[in-house]
């Protein structure tokens, strides 16, 4: 027997009474035991079943050590993730410690079974195992009961760092790898706060189970709860829904992807979720490619319902973008090119040029905590970048329907193509600008060949005189627009040294800002006029805030 108040150990006595201390034993202990057994099993099933997505006994996560670093919720999404799954770890190897201490090894060993053999990971449950024999084992323990949980605990303290340092970290950029970490620093933290109560209601219970183990039975439920106010299962579903996982260890291969029907589940369940909008475009897009196999008009009808459906519930997001890039792509197979026009011309308001882009953000990392404070940065990096290929597309497909709708202007239409493909040439495409050049001095295209070959200079003075002279042969075509924006662009930069290069940046800007109001106001529905439009604002607003700065000064 051994004895939890005083460590006694002698197999002739009985199970009653301790012979040292005196201490009884009821019938009712077992109770408890078989409560702490049925929630520490629950939450060890629990947790295998968020990382692999399976009710299936035989399945666990293909990454025995560190596979709940990253999956299936990112932690650059979620911080409180990484805290949750901490005290979840906690309490499966606190739990059969602190059991060893009230009932003896034998208790400890029992939930390390039922972890064992419910749980996510074999490792965890061998380390747990060997915490419960240096805690409640004769030799290992130590006088102070606190002292010997707390040594006990050293084991999967062990084991949590070395699963982290071994887990695949592929999905988190590289600047923040360190959140891998997060989970065992808050598992040892949760463990030691969880043990201490227990033993010192333990103690001034004289050491009955009734108390601790009570407190103990609630403090396990802790974690649980903690995923479902802080995380959320629609985020977790989410993961498993649509994320890449290593493939489970179990006879029974495969597991929950991104189908039809289990998109069309997921809005079922969580139709007010965060993620409503991305599920929605994936829906469409799954639909668009089982038309593609099926040749089901049913199927493609369905699709545009759902992008139409989205643009409706979620016209600010950025796969409302996609919604109508698909929408006009629909509109443009079917011959209505006018209402095709009109979807790309939306969407292309809503994107984003290239040179707003925002910086990024791993690069501001100064403090161990802006780790938890940089997932909204990175959101809207990707967004950004999502948005500018989007552009990219769009721009090519209002080029082509400029070039062959029955008043089309070419000229317009390739400088469509000019700015979605984001030209800069090589040596060879230089020589066939140049080529180019001598063949059609005068024609439609001469001004843009004559910009890109001004372009191909290094920005300095020479680069400025042939964009001026771009600006003065071809006054008010796309190729002087550009060579004037282009021109701005490089005295700005010369402005440091040069005491007028910013007002004649200005001079060069107000001239393509005139440029494009006769251009706009010629054709107001003018999609390409009207972003260079939106730059030219901006640099004129930054060139007129500079100049006026001395004058501020006092």
């Amino acid at each position: 027997m051994h004895c939890a108040k005083c460590f006694f150990y002698e197999s002739a006595v009985g199970d009653d009474t301790c012979n040292r201390c005196g201490r009884a034993y009821l019938p009712e202990a077992n109770v408890y035991l078989g409560l702490l057994l049925l929630v520490t099993g629950g939450m060890a099933f629990t947790l295998r079943h968020l990382l692999t997505g399976e009710t299936d006994l035989w399945v666990r996560p293909a990454l025995d050590l560190g596979g709940w670093a990253t999956w299936p919720v990112s932690m650059v999404d979620r911080p409180a993730y990484g805290l949750v799954i901490g005290g979840w770890l906690a309490v499966l190897a606190a739990a059969p410690i602190l059991v060893g201490i009230l009932y003896g090894k034998r208790g400890g060993w029992l939930l390390v079974i039922a972890t064992a053999v419910l749980g996510p990971s074999l490792g965890l449950a061998a380390a747990t195992a060997v915490g419960v024999w240096i805690a409640a084992g004769q030799h290992t323990r130590l006088e102070s009961k606190m002292s010997s949980v707390l040594l006990g605990l050293v084991p999967p303290a062990i084991y949590w760092f070395v699963a982290a340092a071994r887990s695949e970290v592929e999905a988190l950029p590289p600047a923040i790898h360190g959140l891998v970490y997060v989970p065992p620093i808050a598992a040892v933290a949760v463990a030691a706060a969880i043990s201490i109560p227990v033993v010192a209601i333990g103690w001034a219970d004289r050491w009955h189970v009734r108390w601790p183990g009570a407190m103990l039975t609630v403090l396990a439920a802790g974690p649980v709860l903690a995923l479902l106010a802080f995380v959320g299962m629609d985020e977790v579903r989410y993961g498993l829904l649509v994320r890449p996982r290593p493939a489970p260890q179990s006879w029974l291969a495969g597991g929950p992807a991104d189908t039809v029907e289990g998109l069309q589940a997921f809005l079922a369940r969580y139709p007010a979720s965060p993620r409503a909008a991305e599920i929605r475009a994936r829906l469409a897009m799954r639909l668009e490619q089982k038309e593609r196999t099926a040749s089901a008009e049913a199927t493609a009808a369905r699709a545009q319902d759902v992008w139409q459906d989205l643009v409706q519930r979620h016209p600010d997001s950025p796969w409302a973008v996609d919604a109508r890039l698909h929408l006009g792509d629909a509109a443009a197979r079917q011959s209505l090119f006018d209402q095709a026009e009109q979807f790309f011309s939306a969407a292309l308001a809503r994107t984003i040029p290239a040179e707003s882009s925002p910086p990024e953000p791993s690069a501001s990392l100064t403090r161990p905590w802006d780790l938890f404070e940089i997932g909204p940065a990175l959101k809207a990096k990707e967004e950004a970048d999502h948005l500018k290929t989007l552009r990219r597309d769009l721009l090519l497909r209002l080029g082509l329907l400029l070039e062959n709708c029955p008043a089309g202007d070419d000229k317009h239409s390739l400088a469509l193509y000019f700015a979605a493909l984001d030209l800069k040439g090589t040596n060879r495409y230089r020589e066939r600008l140049l080529a180019a050049g001598d063949a059609a001095r005068d024609g439609p295209l001469a001004d843009n060949v004559a910009y890109d070959l001004a372009m191909f200079e290094a920005n300095n003075v020479k680069r400025i005189k042939q964009l001026q002279q771009v600006v003065e042969r071809w006054p008010g075509t796309d190729g002087a627009m550009l060579a004037n924006l282009a021109a701005a662009s490089a005295l700005m930069d010369r402005a440091v040294t040069e005491s007028g290069a910013m007002r004649e940046a200005q001079q060069h800007l107000l001239q393509v800002q005139a440029d494009l109001g006769r251009r706009i106001a010629r054709r107001p529905d003018d999609p390409y006029a009207a972003a260079l439009a939106d730059e030219v604002e901006k640099e004129l607003v930054y060139v007129q805030a500079q100049l006026r700065a001395p004058q501020e000064r006092p």
